[in-house]
């Protein structure tokens, strides 16, 4: 239900950005790498910003949920011209995500057969299964739940051969074809699950005809969907050499070479599982193989945090047979609630931005830094501790791991069930987390400009006089973006009412360039609210201050009728600035909830059926199997 909840209301750019490349394929352009690049030219394959870096899985199963939700008049395709500009944002902002909940709840069951209701309710309060597919709306739910799937297989399949004699070379169970299929469709949405075909396919196949077959399965299915797109430049360099893909072979120097941590954890894998090749095996050690892979991942390469979700699920799949990896899962879904509070202001408390300009707030760092610097050296020197306990975390998934695959027999301990009576902390302070975010930035509010930006260089002396629209009569401060500054650089502001620059100012602030916080982002702060009255104009002049000073800012040429003048060089157009003003809850909820959930019959319509379906799922799973515990 709290999935559920934050779907319609929340939203990083991706969440429509993705679907709405997909529509191309809607309206005939199979091969969308290459329509992109016609289309828009070489921004879409600028590194690190790539617009289509997943493979076609991904895109062909957009384009079907779109094509049937076109079917049903939810959307129209064929006006469909800019990515939010539509009638209904979040009605599509629902539905989009609507699509990864089977898959959430997929996962969620294969857990409840794997280690029964805690593994159930370990996925469903993981902070990192909330926000990446149905806060943030990520597409990662998809390749995990088909990892998850493939593993689940593959235990079932070691759980079969080890009361079986092998009668041929190339004789396969069919949970042995099924993991293989799996982890290959999963790589058709993101590569990532054929890193875990090889180390299982050692351990599912006991003859290496076996394993060889295997291997190949896997990769065609992700070869059916790379092959008509090989000769495409935007797929090989989106898809196939992404940079954050091909940072598994990210380097460091030992004993004077240059060699892939992660590779060498691989290969070491791979020596384990090779040297124990007779002994038997346990179903859960493709659990802990898997897990091994996707921890030596995090531990070497640069992820972003939201990719936690891959880890997630196997982690849950041992905590049943080895409880005291709850303690790694605890750390893991923790840091993660915090770390959260140190990202972009989209990727956290202004996650509604696109839905509701109101709360469009700097995120916790920023904001102690301008209004409480104590609290801020504070959060700065004990943030290392939030990075200690995320890593150390996994280095106690990784030993328990391989501490695993190295006992001959009976390796697993079981220490009893136990009340996991902590399991909501972990969400509880990532939503806690976001609103003290809010109330610390509740004074500083901006809207920010989405232009297409050019940019105007200024020396000492000079000064811009920029007309500036307001949002609220109440004013807290100013927010001005920069291009570049030459360190010495001051720019003071000073605000005057009307227009008229020979009265005197209503503010002037002053602040140096290196006083930035965000994004090369000023914050001049009033020490008292300014306020105007309804239909008074606010004109804000900028000054650059200090000797040989240099200061670029970012403009963009409008029609808006925003008055602009650089020196003595007028034309109609903004530079990035806004005016700072007070954060109402009232306001803010009125136009994200209200306005954009509850004045729309088909989002609650369809927000019903999701939650009958839900229900459904749920309530047929437990009545089904009451006592499930273990397989």
């Amino acid at each position: 239900m709290l999935r559920i909840i934050v779907m319609p209301i929340t939203g990083q750019h991706d969440v429509m950005f993705m679907p709405w490349m997909t529509h191309f394929i809607n309206q005939g352009h199979f091969n969308l790498y290459a329509f992109l690049h016609e289309r828009f030219g070489d921004i879409v394959m600028r590194r690190p910003a790539v617009w289509a870096p997943y493979p076609y899985g991904f895109y062909a199963l957009t384009a079907s949920w779109l094509e049937f939700l076109g079917k049903l008049r939810l959307l129209d395709l064929a006006t469909w011209d800019s990515v939010w500009r539509v009638p209904h944002p979040a009605r599509l902002v629902f539905l989009f995500k609507a699509a990864y909940l089977p898959f959430d709840l997929a996962i969620g069951y294969i857990l409840y057969r794997v280690c029964g209701r805690i593994g159930l309710a370990l996925w469903a309060w993981s902070p990192a299964a909330i926000y990446t597919p149905f806060m943030m709306g990520q597409n990662d739910i998809y390749a995990t739940a088909f990892t998850v799937a493939g593993v689940y297989a593959a235990a079932k399949s070691i759980q079969i051969t080890s009361q079986e004699q092998c009668t041929t070379p190339l004789s396969l169970n069919k949970w042995a074809v099924l993991s293989s299929v799996f982890l290959g469709i999963g790589a058709t949405f993101k590569i990532y699950p054929l890193l875990l075909l090889p180390p299982l396919a050692l351990v599912v196949g006991r003859k290496w005809e076996q394993r060889l077959l295997l291997l190949c399965l896997g990769c065609s299915m992700f070869g059916i969907t790379t092959l008509p797109f090989v000769a495409t430049p935007t797929y090989v360099n989106g898809v196939l050499l992404n940079p954050e893909g091909t940072r598994i072979f990210r380097t460091i120097q030992l004993f004077g070479t240059s060699v892939s941590p992660f590779l060498i954890g691989y290969l070491l894998l791979f020596s384990v599982l090779i040297i124990r090749d007779n002994q038997p095996s346990s179903p859960y050690i493709a659990w802990f193989i898997s897990l091994i892979v996707m921890v030596l991942m995090f531990l070497w390469v640069p992820t972003p945090f939201y990719w936690l979700i891959w880890i997630t699920p196997l982690l849950i799949g041992v905590v049943d047979k080895t409880p005291k990896l709850v303690f790694p899962w605890f750390g893991l879904q923790l840091a993660f609630a915090l770390t959260l509070l140190t990202q972009h202001r989209e990727l956290g408390v202004a996650l509604p931005i696109h839905l509701s300009s109101k709360f469009n707030v700097p995120n916790l760092p920023t904001a102690l830094a301008l209004t409480h610097p104590f609290l801020s050296r504070i959060f700065v020197t004990a943030w290392p501790i939030v990075d200690a306990c995320f890593v150390t975390a996994l280095l106690l998934v990784l030993w328990h791991g391989f501490n695993a695959l190295t006992k001959r027999a009976n390796f697993f301990t079981t220490y009893g069930r136990k009340v996991l009576l902590g399991i909501g902390i972990p969400t509880t302070v990532m939503l806690l987390g976001l609103m003290v975010n809010l109330c610390f930035s509740r004074n500083l509010v901006s809207h920010n400009n989405w232009y297409n930006w050019h940019n105007q260089t200024l020396s000492a002396g000079d000064s811009v006089v920029q007309e500036i629209n307001l949002e609220s009569p109440g004013i807290t401060g100013i927010r001005l973006r920069f291009a570049d500054a030459s360190p010495s650089a001051t720019l003071r502001i000073c605000l005057y009412r009307n227009g008229d620059l020979t009265q005197e100012p209503l503010r002037c602030t002053s602040r140096r360039a290196t006083e930035q916080v965000e994004n090369q982002a000023l914050y001049f702060i009033f020490d008292t609210p300014l306020f105007l009255r309804s239909g008074e104009m606010l004109v804000a002049r900028i000054q650059v201050e200090g000797s040989d000073a240099t200061v670029t800012l970012p403009y963009a040429a409008t029609t808006t009728g925003e008055h602009l003048q650089f020196v003595d060089s007028a034309l109609n157009g903004s530079l990035d600035i806004s005016v700072l003003s007070f954060f109402s809850i009232t306001e803010a909820l009125k136009h994200l909830v209200v306005e954009n959930v509850f004045q729309d019959g088909w989002l609650l319509l369809s927000i019903g059926i999701t939650v009958v379906l839900t229900l459904l799922f749920l309530c047929v799973l437990f009545i089904a199997d009451p006592f499930l515990s273990t397989p």
